[in-house]
């Protein structure tokens, strides 16, 4: 998303004017930790609910952790997103996506607006390239992450900051395959390994590249990308933004990378995608049988129904249910552009909000051009936290047992295993290879990871905490 400190053109120039065009490490630590803020106090979670959270896939959809100067260590005060936090929330499976550009807001956002995005490069010491070019920033970031995941496997036991040691085996996830083996190691083999976590390379934004049919893009591809958003928050020439001035549908351009993705088997990203250009992007998916995604966002309906004003971020319930019969996963985020006041309660109040909308549209025939009509609601919803993305989230990834938590309040645990992972691993599954909406739900569904290795928990299935298990 990128808010906070960026939106204000004043203190970008200031930080720009401070720097005196010299990387300034603890400047660049300041901003992040200015710009990242965690809302909910941590609160209890009950032994019940940590247990039945602990045995599920858990996933998110969208994190921005490596526009930082730090990137992805294992412990970051300064962040909402590090290894350890990954590790003690159970979280398997994350997104991480390359923000290239984020020009300063105005009534609307303009490409040509001041973009402090150069600034942050500079500040955090990153190589002189990307001060200047979205390309190079996109290629820095991806191959950190290249860079991050090399080093839990050369040395997969880091040391923690408080003593002792932790295993943290990080699988970069760029085909069926790799996803496979990440599941079997976490989940499936004799020893499953609960510190062995999955990532995925994202782009927010195809400005970051030249052409779907360039080297540009094929440089990323070959360093690990594998979903991509046309737009992010302004218009550009692939396709309309829902925050830009322009607010059109998807160019040529846009049409060839959508075409394009579906060949490669990639994660199509609708998030900040204008309403035409969502609706064109719906169409071409669907007549292709390939999901869409919106990786981080929120529902206008929900926020009407909160009385919070979302501005042009959130969606409609219509475009939620298009979305949903693509076969695709809409991700809630967790700050306030996608949930009003940051909290646990908002969230799950928004996860709620999409399941009744979607449990209205079941068994519906497809509209827009979709292949797939909607038979349970919870399948086609996850979590799209925006972590690092310079707003505050309600909570980091330590504290997601207490989605959890809640969302068994009101619904049943399936369909909250659903949520918390099972949906983003199989529109995943079925991206990069599956192709079949059947096939990826078996691939990652809950049979699936229960193991004859672990036959007490294969047996039992998921329970609510109130149920005596």
């Amino acid at each position: 998303m990128i808010h906070g400190w960026l939106r204000t053109r004043r203190l970008a120039i200031l930080v720009g004017a401070l720097t005196g065009f010299v990387a300034c490490a603890p400047l660049a630590d300041f901003v992040e930790r200015s710009g990242n803020k965690i809302a909910d106090p941590p609160t209890p979670t009950s032994a019940i609910a940590q247990g039945v959270h602990d045995r599920m896939l858990v996933a998110d959809l969208h994190a921005d952790t490596l526009l930082w100067r730090r990137g992805l260590v294992y412990s970051n005060p300064d962040s909402q997103v590090d290894l350890a936090r990954i590790v003690k929330g159970n979280l398997g499976l994350q997104v991480f996506t390359m923000a290239t550009r984020v020009p300063a807001e105005g009534r609307c956002i303009h490409e040509r607006n001041f973009d402090p995005a150069p600034l942050l490069a500079l500040i955090n010491g990153w190589p002189a390239p990307t001060w200047s070019s979205a390309n190079a920033r996109a290629v820095y970031q991806a191959e950190a992450l290249r860079q991050a995941v090399k080093r839990s496997n050369d040395t997969p036991t880091l040391a923690s900051p408080r003593g002792g040691e932790q295993q943290v085996h990080l699988t970069f996830i760029e085909s069926l395959d790799d996803l496979g083996s990440w599941l079997r190691r976490r989940y499936r083999s004799e020893t499953p390994d609960p510190h062995s976590i999955g990532v995925l390379l994202g782009a927010e934004g195809a400005h970051a590249f030249d052409d779907p049919d360039g080297p540009e893009f094929e440089r990323l591809c070959q360093l690990g990308l594998r979903m991509v958003a046309p737009t992010h928050r302004f218009d550009n020439d692939y396709a309309g933004s829902s925050e830009g001035c322009i607010r059109g549908t998807l160019t040529e351009k846009g049409i060839r990378l959508i075409n394009m993705a579906v060949k490669r088997r990639m994660i199509v990203d609708l998030a900040h995608a204008s309403h035409p250009s969502y609706e064109a992007a719906i169409g071409l998916l669907g007549r292709a049988r390939h999901p869409a995604v919106v990786s981080h966002s929120g529902l206008q309906g929900y926020l009407d129904r909160i009385d919070v004003k979302g501005g042009h971020r959130a969606n409609s319930d219509d475009e939620l249910i298009w979305l949903a019969q693509t076969g695709g996963v809409f991700g809630i985020g967790f700050w306030p552009a996608a949930v009003g006041v940051p909290s646990v309660d908002n969230v799950v109040g928004a996860i709620l909000y999409a399941v009744e909308v979607l449990t209205r549209a079941q068994g519906a025939a497809p509209v827009k051009g979709g292949s797939h009509a909607i038979t349970r609601a919870s399948e086609h919803i996850a979590l799209g936290s925006d972590w690092d993305g310079a707003v505050e989230v309600a909570i980091d990834p330590a504290r997601l047992a207490a989605i959890t938590e809640r969302l068994l309040v009101h619904l049943e645990p399936d369909d909250v295993a659903n949520v918390m992972g099972l949906n983003a691993c199989r529109v995943i599954a079925q991206s990069l290879g599956a192709g079949d909406y059947t096939a990826a739900r078996k691939f990652c569904g809950v049979a699936a990871l229960r193991t004859a290795a672990q036959p007490e928990q294969a047996a039992r299935p998921l329970k609510r905490p109130d149920s005596g298990e």
